[in-house]
């Protein structure tokens, strides 16, 4: 979607977005003269604007990106030894185990996240 077709579907202002991809948020893909976004750009939007409802700047926003590229990084350590293979089950197993370990972290980060908000809440 170009830029205005972006901000149509999701309700985010163009200068929302281009700030957003100024921060490495989403990113626009093709030539300068047909700049578009995709579909993980549109997942990005339709949940930074909830973020924005209460005040969240694009700024704050990065260390989300932060903690995604080194989780990836990690993740990426675990199953580089089957990446590695040139066999194709050996690479079939590795993105099983890339889409469980996404599973089990986002679990993990709920979890975590769920106990301290407790502690907030609680004081």
């Amino acid at each position: 979607m170009s830029i205005e077709e972006m901000s149509a579907a999701t309700g985010v202002e163009r200068e929302r977005i281009k700030e957003l991809e100024s921060f490495g948020l989403v990113c626009s893909h093709g030539p300068e003269s047909a700049r578009y976004y995709d579909g993980d750009d549109y997942i990005v939007l339709s949940i930074v604007k909830d973020f924005f409802r209460f005040g969240v700047e694009p700024r704050h926003l990065t260390m989300y990106k932060h903690f995604a590229e080194r989780e990836s990084s990690f993740f990426e350590t675990i199953v580089l030894p089957q990446l590695r293979q040139r066999n194709p089950d050996a690479r079939r197993v590795a993105a099983t185990s890339l889409t469980d370990l996404a599973r089990a972290s986002r679990k993990l980060k709920q979890a975590l996240l769920r106990t301290n908000l407790k502690q907030h809440l609680a004081s």
